[in-house]
């Protein structure tokens, strides 16, 4: 009788190990799961997209402010901040001279990170001002991506 007993607490207790070890074998899937960084690029453009030659648009000017952050579950963290100073509406290139930049961001892990790009366009005319915020997000799977800013 003590044999069968023996026999069952054994039998448990290998049940109970074996349960344990797989579970470990399916966490360790995650602990140890390398992912490779890459490379993100963003191109940036500015530019006019009215035409500000009138005389009420004489002492308007706007300024361009760009964030990139990258973004997980756990931080924020900004990767690239840019300004462009506060010009008149009417010295900003048209389209076909935009001001053009590429940003390239490394080390993003895509399958946990994204990238945030926002744009602040503050415009200042007698005495008001008024804020124009844009964004595009690059997600998991887009290497490349354009963030268009006309003023």
């Amino acid at each position: 009788m003590k044999s069968k007993q023996y026999k069952h607490k054994i039998a448990i207790t290998l049940i109970a190990i074996v349960a344990v070890v797989s579970i470990c074998f399916i966490q360790q899937k995650d602990w140890f799961t390398y992912e490779k960084p890459i490379l993100k690029n963003v191109s940036l453009e500015v530019y006019k997209s009215n035409d500000y030659s009138s005389a009420i648009y004489k002492n308007a000017t706007a300024r361009v402010c760009i964030t990139i952050t990258k973004v997980s579950s756990k931080s924020r963290t900004i990767v690239w901040n840019k300004t462009f100073d506060a010009i008149e509406l009417a010295q900003y290139p048209s389209l076909n001279e935009a001001v053009m930049e590429k940003v390239s961001i490394n080390n993003v892990f895509d399958e946990k990170e994204h990238l945030e790009i926002r744009s602040t366009v503050s415009y200042y005319a007698n005495g008001s001002v008024l804020e124009i915020k844009e964004g595009v997000l690059l997600p998991k799977g887009i290497t490349d991506g354009t963030l268009t800013i006309p003023i």
